[in-house]
């Protein structure tokens, strides 16, 4: 079961996520069977476990790059539950102005000091959310399973 939408990360939150709504009797909804049920059909089949739960890393993957995948996710994320808000709330919000009141948080998720000059800029945190690469990132609703934010 080689997952190519879930980064290990991601495999290895759902696989906790799981295992306490198991361990408090919590119902699983059919999404989190399927899961299970690929998970558990992939080892049965000869796969390697660490695999499955993503343990394991190909050649030249790093872990660095997935950590910041995810702390760019947050910040997409968090854009688009503000813009989602200000929906609901009847409020118009530009795209521009919610980036611009993200300028510190997403420095701050990448590790800079809110002391230190700006480093990720207005023009950066554009083209993340032009980039197709975190447009699941933009939806301000998440499913059971995408528990990795």
């Amino acid at each position: 079961m080689t997952s190519t939408t879930k980064s290990p990360k991601q495999l290895r939150d759902m696989c906790l996520f799981l295992s306490s709504q198991l361990e408090s009797n919590f119902p699983l909804d059919d999404q989190q069977r399927i899961f299970l049920a690929r998970v558990f059909r992939a080892i049965g089949e000869g796969e390697d476990p660490r695999v499955v739960f993503g343990q394991s890393r190909n050649s030249g993957e790093r872990e660095l790059v997935e950590t910041t995948t995810e702390k760019i996710g947050a910040v997409i994320h968090s854009i688009a539950m503000d813009l989602a808000i200000a929906r609901r709330e009847g409020r118009s919000s530009r795209i521009s102005a919610t980036i611009k009141a993200h300028l510190d948080f997403a420095n701050r998720m990448m590790g800079y000091n809110v002391n230190q000059p700006l480093v990720i800029t207005e023009e950066k945190i554009r083209r993340w959310w032009d980039n197709p690469k975190y447009k699941r990132y933009k939806n301000p609703y998440r499913d059971t399973l995408d528990v990795a934010l």
